[in-house]
């Protein structure tokens, strides 16, 4: 993706989007890179283009109530779903001033060794095309109206607290290794330039929900549980899976966490979590004020 420039409102030099601080006078710059990235003309115009695109559609072939359902939906209930293993969780919830921490951060601190194989290629090519130098910063949820996530991350699904993270939040058309260079078989000069129109702030996800959903749609305005259900479409494989990528900058805690929703999955290799174990998390968790923990599996 192309980065844009702006100008440092102290000293006026011309610096790129993404900076934390200024690198002439390092003072911090108003923001999160992520998010002004997001908040750019170029992406909100080519957004708005799209989800106009999107309401016609609704509207030639009588989906309009459908869409309004949908629209209504995302904005008053969706949120930042975050899908781990227990053993992660168990690890956050012993210590408040534990961190989650992101795959960079963990192989750079000697704690992760990178599998070397597809998917971390294709990761670091497909983030950096994002983000470049600030990918380092960035945890990935999904965005969810039920409270799960995607399952094939997981058992345990932690809704964030939004409050706490809308602020530093972009949005984004798909899990984005998928999106820019798994099933597009993307070049490296399309993904250093990435259309436009599929990333957006967490105040307009709605308008990024309608303009990818909106041909999913029913003619029947749907319930609740079938939103979630397009708006998530569960894969057999993390290269299936279909949802809407949240991209938050900065550390999270387990006092991020507003509810847990836990889903006992046996998926590759992955241990389940037994209803002793989830018990156990649950009452760690209430020691924090984390009091709406179900077991869903």
């Amino acid at each position: 993706m192309a980065i844009e420039q702006i100008f440092c409102p102290l000293c006026g030099n011309s610096i790129s989007i993404l900076e934390i601080n200024c690198p002439h006078d390092n003072r911090p710059l108003p923001g999160y890179p992520n998010v002004r990235l997001a908040q750019t003309k170029s992406q909100t115009e080519a957004l708005e283009n799209r989800y106009q695109d999107a309401t016609a559609y609704c509207k030639t072939h009588q989906r309009d109530d459908s869409l309004e359902v949908f629209d209504v939906e995302i904005k008053e209930r969706s949120q930042a779903v975050l899908s781990l293993g227990y053993t992660e969780l168990r690890r956050l919830a012993e210590n408040p001033k534990s961190v989650f921490s992101t795959f960079y951060e963990r192989v750079k601190a000697g704690l992760q060794i990178p599998s070397g194989g597809k998917w971390d290629i294709l990761r670091g090519i497909a983030e950096h095309s994002l983000y470049q130098h600030q990918k380092d910063h960035i945890r990935f949820a999904a965005l969810s109206t039920n409270g799960i996530g995607v399952l094939n991350y997981g058992d345990c699904h932690v809704t964030l607290k939004t409050p706490l993270i809308e602020q530093r939040t972009s949005v984004f058309e798909d899990n984005n290794v998928v999106f820019t260079v798994y099933s597009q078989n993307t070049t490296m000069a399309q993904a250093i330039d990435l259309p436009p129109g599929h990333l957006t702030d967490w105040p307009n996800r709605n308008k990024l929900a309608v303009a990818k959903l909106a041909t999913h749609l029913p003619e029947i305005p749907p319930t609740q549980q079938e939103i979630a259900g397009i708006l998530i479409d569960q894969g057999a494989t993390t290269a299936d899976d279909k949802f809407i990528e949240l991209h938050i900058f900065g550390s999270m805690t387990v006092l991020t966490i507003e509810k847990v929703r836990v889903t006992p999955r046996k998926v590759g290799n992955r241990r389940m979590p037994k209803k002793a174990e989830v018990a156990s998390l649950r009452a760690s968790l209430k020691q924090i004020n984390v009091l709406d923990v179900q077991d869903v599996g």
